[in-house]
């Protein structure tokens, strides 16, 4: 197996953008923390409260799964190198305009296969389980 490209970029960055999103989210509810309680009352602190939770709990929640996904491309992509010579693997290609990534690209005497990779949680109420799928 010949990995030509392999990957990581895309998500990766994805996760520096939710972390990004967590820190402005809860320096912006600081400084209206901050304003609140200097222009109106000590209470007011507890406005911020509010918009950090808002901006801060949805980045955080984005920032996991797509840390969940980077695992579940990994291991994909671990499984896919163990073929032979014979194939080559292009990992996270992002198209230009587009705003996702293609995870895996095999080129092999079959063809081209691309590859989306989820991960699912391991509880028996998942999707069917069996020799093709990855954790």
């Amino acid at each position: 197996m010949r990995v030509l490209r392999t990957g990581g970029e895309f998500t990766a960055m994805q996760m520096w953008k939710q972390r990004l999103g967590i820190v402005l989210g809860i320096a912006g509810a600081l400084a209206i923390a901050a304003a609140a309680a200097l222009s109106w009352h000590p209470a007011g602190v507890l406005l911020g409260l509010v918009p950090a939770v808002a901006i801060a709990r949805p980045c955080y929640r984005r920032l996991v799964r797509f840390q969940k996904g980077a695992v579940g491309e990994q291991s994909v992509a671990e499984l896919l190198a163990r073929l032979p010579d014979d194939y080559v693997l292009l990992n996270d290609l992002v198209l230009p305009g587009h705003p996702g990534n293609i995870e895996h690209v095999l080129i092999g005497p079959c063809g081209v296969v691309v590859i989306e990779t989820k991960r699912w949680p391991s509880t028996t109420a998942g999707p069917p389980s069996g020799p093709f799928t990855a954790a």
